[in-house]
């Protein structure tokens, strides 16, 4: 019987099935050129560059010449390490076979297994960034709460466009409790297909389906011990975390240093993960210029008090407003294996691979789909976190 699955056309259908499935990284952001991915490998790490705006100042006419005296600062590039992994899933041949036409491989196996490959990226990709903030806002499940969210991302000297991404069920409510002020645009369906709730203040308003919860605890703590220099801390990138993982938490006095450099007065919020990691936290001193720092403290501070911002026993629904490009995803290719047939297609950022391989003993034949790539939030200031309170 003739090999029916391995052409380009069925592979080229099921990545567009893929990314089709994929709203959370739909509109993520390629940090590598495709041509600097060549080579790249499981398990390798490559690096993303924060760039560093330096301080500007201003001379007034009462500093004389001495105001215009050159201040020279040390440049200070922000290294975010992202590793290659891979999304797979394998099938029988003997399955696929039995669908010899494009349109009954579409519907009976493409967009199964496309889904399926989809969403468990998906979810990896949720699961691993979704705590990457730097600012949160609590509050009842309301469209208020996404509002304040919205504009604390704004504050944060984030350009360009947003988008937020809610639990559909909690969008729903939320939509219809404000009596349809969360309003359809052609737009944004044609950009999220079915994922598309609406815009809320020019904001599209997504669903996801893998948004996590977070219950909170009074004796919950985050606890970090804290290097201190001329102009700030040294990098924090963990601490001890004593709760659930996603409880954010604030310090008296820590503040949010926009993506200008400039000290703002936004409270910059530590958002622990599971094992106690951060996003890297740069301090720099009021006034000072600590390095491409991304919060800051008054001058004198030596030490950093958490304080959990959730109240005890309640459950909170997690949204995301961020940036549409606030998400690294990069795609690498596998070489081809001996005895295999290999074909590729591509979609957007995504690569998606498959391989054939033979089996003279068993007479069967496995396929492997195989969809390389690279995850990860290089930047926490383009990404705010709502908390909504459940009822």
């Amino acid at each position: 019987m003739a090999n029916e699955f391995s052409n380009n056309a069925k592979t080229k259908i099921i990545a567009q099935e893929v990314v089709n499935e994929m709203p959370y990284l739909r509109k993520a952001k390629s940090y590598i050129p495709q041509e600097q991915m060549v080579g790249k490998k499981y398990g390798n790490t490559y690096t993303v560059y924060i760039p560093d705006p330096g301080k500007a100042r201003i001379a007034k006419a009462s500093d004389g010449r001495n105001g215009l005296s050159a201040q020279v600062e040390e440049i200070k590039e922000v290294r975010y390490p992202i590793s290659c992994e891979a999304g797979l899933s394998e099938v029988m041949l003997d399955e696929w076979e039995k669908f010899g036409d494009i349109e009954s491989f579409t519907d009976q196996v493409a967009m199964p297994h496309a889904r399926n490959l989809a969403q468990t990226i998906e979810k990896y990709a949720v699961d691993k960034t979704i705590f990457d903030a730097s600012q949160a806002v609590v509050g009842k499940a309301t469209l208020s709460t996404i509002a304040e969210a919205n504009g604390k991302l704004k504050k944060a000297g984030n350009a360009g466009s947003k988008v937020t991404y809610i639990d559909g069920v909690i969008g729903g409510k939320i939509a219809a409790n404000a009596a349809g002020q969360i309003k359809n645009d052609a737009i944004v369906n044609d950009l999220y297909k079915e994922a598309a709730i609406g815009k809320f203040a020019s904001i599209p308003v997504v669903e996801c389906n893998y948004l996590p919860k977070v219950v909170g605890s009074s004796a919950a703590s985050f606890s970090v011990s804290v290097t201190t220099g001329d102009k700030g801390f040294e990098p924090i990138t963990s601490g001890t975390l004593v709760g659930a993982a996603g409880t954010p938490f604030k310090a008296e006095g820590l503040k949010l240093v926009d993506k200008n450099g400039i000290q703002t007065n936004e409270d910059y919020v530590v958002i622990p993960k599971a094992d106690g990691s951060i996003p890297e936290l740069r301090i720099e001193y009021e006034g000072k210029n600590g390095g491409n720092a991304n919060a800051w403290v008054p001058t004198g501070t030596n030490s950093l008090t958490f304080k959990p911002m959730l109240a005890d026993g309640k459950t909170y629904n997690v949204v995301q407003s961020r940036t549409t490009d606030a998400i690294a995803y990069d795609s690498y290719r596998f070489g081809n294996i001996p005895s295999s047939e290999m074909e590729i297609a591509k979609k957007d950022e995504l690569t998606l691979q498959t391989y054939r391989f033979g089996n003279g003993e068993t007479l069967t034949t496995l396929v492997r789909l195989v969809s390389p790539f690279a995850i990860g939030c290089p930047e926490p200031r383009s990404c705010v976190l709502a908390y909504l309170e459940e009822e």
